[in-house]
Formats: C-alpha cells, sequence, structure tokens
C-alpha cells in the first residue's frame, strides 16, 4: 500500500483523536496538545462522519470506487475549504483507477497536506519523530471504526454542563438554529453513551476531562492528557494556545473566533444571560440522569 511522505518522513500510524459533543471544548484540547513540542494538528476534517459516510464508494476489495471521486472532493472541499491541486487529483485518481486507493490512504492525503503545512510553519521542532492529532467532535460516533484503522490511536474525549454545550451548539452554527432543542439533547447523551461503551469495550484507549475540570486547573488537567497520551508536558508552551488554535480555524468558522477563545476559562455562566430559564430546565429534565452521573448542577441552581 502507498504511503502518505512529506518532508521525507512516514506519517506516525499512533495519531491521537479528540472528541466529545461539539461546543464542549475540544477546540481547547486540540490546541494545547498542539502547542507541546513535537505535536501538529489540522482543521477538522469530518472525514469519518460526513466524506466516508456520504461520499466513499469502496469495491469488495475495500478500494475507492474511481466514480465517486468528484463527490469526494466536493464533500472534502466543503467541509474543509480546502482543494487538492491538480497533480493530487491526478495522482489520486489514478491510485483509484489502479486499486491502490482505500479510505485510510485518501485520509492520509487530507491529514499530510495541512500537517505538512504545520511542519513548515513551526521552526521549533525538536525531533524526527511527532505525534499528529485529529479534532472532529462528531467522530466520537465512529471510535470502533477508527481504531480499526488505527490501531495505535488514541482518544481524549471532553464533556462539557449539556445547557452551554447544547445552546452554543444552537445559536451558533447557522445549520443548527432551526434544530429542536431535544434533538440537539439528545445527541449530547449519545455522544456521552458512544464514548462510555468504547471505553468499556477498548480500555485504555479514550481518557475523558471534563470542559469545568480542565479551565478550573489547566495544569493538572492537562497534565493528565498529556500523561494519557504520552507527550511530556511542557507547560511554557501552553500560553501560545491562541495563536496554535487559530491555526486550525476555517474561514466559515466564525463561532471560533470569539474574544472567549484566547483565555481559557470557564464560559459557562456567560449563558445565565442567553438561555432562557425553561428552556435550561427543559434541556436538564432530558439530561437528569447522566447530569447527575457526572456532577451537574441545574445551571440556574
Amino acid at each position: 500500500m502507498d504511503k502518505v511522505l512529506f518532508k521525507g518522513i512516514d506519517l506516525p500510524q499512533d495519531p491521537v483523536f479528540v472528541v466529545g459533543y461539539p461546543r464542549s471544548g475540544t477546540t481547547l484540547v486540540q490546541s494545547l496538545l498542539a502547542t507541546q513540542e513535537d505535536v501538529y494538528s489540522l482543521p477538522e476534517t469530518h472525514f469519518y462522519n460526513v466524506i466516508y459516510r456520504e461520499a466513499v464508494r469502496t469495491d469488495e476489495q475495500g478500494f475507492l470506487d474511481e466514480s465517486c471521486l468528484p463527490r469526494v472532493f466536493a464533500k472534502i472541499h466543503e467541509k474543509m475549504d480546502f482543494r487538492f491541486d491538480p497533480g493530487e487529483e491526478n495522482h489520486i485518481t489514478r491510485l483509484a483507477q489502479e486499486k491502490r486507493l482505500d479510505p485510510k490512504l485518501l485520509f492520509e492525503f487530507i491529514v499530510g497536506h495541512f500537517i505538512a503545512a504545520d511542519l513548515e510553519n513551526r521552526k521549533e521542532r525538536k525531533s524526527k519523530s511527532f505525534r499528529w492529532v485529529e479534532k472532529t467532535p462528531n467522530h466520537a460516533y465512529f471510535l470502533e471504526h477508527i481504531l480499526s484503522v488505527y490501531p495505535q490511536a488514541q482518544f481524549v474525549n471532553i464533556i462539557r454542563h449539556p445547557v452551554p454545550a447544547v445552546y452554543s451548539r444552537k445559536i451558533n452554527f447557522p445549520f443548527n438554529k432551526d434544530k429542536p432543542l431535544e434533538k440537539l439533547a439528545q445527541l449530547w447523551k449519545r455522544s456521552i453513551f458512544e464514548t462510555e461503551e468504547f471505553a468499556r469495550q477498548q480500555p485504555g484507549k479514550l481518557y475523558s476531562v471534563k470542559y469545568e475540570s480542565l479551565t478550573a486547573n489547566v495544569e493538572a488537567e492537562f497534565g493528565k492528557i498529556c500523561n494519557f497520551v504520552g507527550i511530556a508536558l511542557n507547560m511554557d508552551l501552553v500560553r501560545n494556545h491562541p495563536e496554535v488554535s487559530g491555526r486550525f480555524i476555517l474561514s466559515a468558522e466564525v463561532w471560533k473566533k470569539k474574544e472567549e477563545y484566547k483565555d481559557i476559562v470557564n464560559t459557562n455562566t456567560k449563558y445565565l444571560d442567553i438561555v432562557p430559564r425553561e428552556e435550561a430546565e427543559y434541556i436538564e429534565s432530558l439530561l437528569a440522569d447522566k447530569m447527575k452521573e457526572y456532577g451537574y448542577a441545574p445551571l440556574f441552581s
């Protein structure tokens, strides 16, 4: 099978995938990890939850059908605001024609493009080895599949009080504004269930952290994350997280360009002035069991 090479280096096969309910702090975890030495990241790929699911078609041997490539390229552009150059598209198409292009290789062409750019932009690289971090919140629903592709992968999951998470998703995502609160709340619970079940089935593969704990004590909680993924913690580098997170924000992701991304603070309380009390209580009534389990009190308590 073809390998993705850039700067003469194979793409490592032990990535870290950051997942969680959208608007729970996945960008914070990603940017904190990417501040550390020899850790590199990229914008959300939406590969497994959108591109693979909606556009990729494979034959019985698992190789991409050439006929699906126009839709694949269109979906990549839609979700990542990115197009392969004509030479790259021709190479990918040729691999498909020769029955040498599987979904993993396609994913790594995307990852490799952005990691190469991150490597080029950051001059502080200390060693030949490195880790890469992919962050797509809804990959929480595809953990077993991703692990089957990357057996050495590790997963970091972040959990946030459901009211600010759900309401932030509703008011910030243009494509979620018309979704009922009940639907968005049930997706919060589903994300919890998916990660809990994966953790039971795959011990030692997933680490969960609460947004509230991480923002309250960054050094202690981020230290636990680094220990889990085997990255040496350098707290002096954490101050670079606003600049680092900016490298992974796409032009259409306007919700990630707010001032709150500059500081590591818990913004839950601001939702006291944003969420109507009756709507907060409705969300909490739907999720009361999991809220209790994770120690979340009602927002207006």
